[in-house]
């Protein structure tokens, strides 16, 4: 699945791979909560294929999906802001102590 995997070819590197990364999840959510995936489920299962790895059991997605689905159309989304640095080599976000506050009291709320 490169689509949610690359991140260096993209111009917004890891910010980019976690914006497709939310838009897939969203849509597996949305197609999961539809009557008609859960007859599909193996059409569904073998076009994942090798892509991804659970330890959950077929019954226990069933039992999340069917408990859960309505939380599906109230996903709320937040950007930390911070200022990227790279250090040895490894990038990293460094958020300053105002906006960690800020998400800590959003959390929170």
């Amino acid at each position: 699945m490169p689509y949610v995997r690359m991140r260096k070819e993209d111009p917004n590197g890891d910010f980019g791979r976690n914006t497709r990364q939310r838009q897939v999840i969203q849509a597996v959510i949305k197609e999961g909560a539809s009557v008609s995936s859960l007859t599909n489920f193996s059409t569904i299962f073998k076009a994942i294929g090798d892509n991804v790895k659970t330890n959950l059991t077929f019954e226990q997605m069933v039992d999340i999906q069917k408990n859960y689905k309505a939380a599906g159309s109230n996903i709320q989304q937040m950007e930390i802001k911070g200022k990227g640095t790279t250090i040895n080599g490894i990038y990293y976000l460094q958020i300053p102590q105002d906006e960690q506050l800020h998400v800590q009291n959003e959390l929170r709320a």
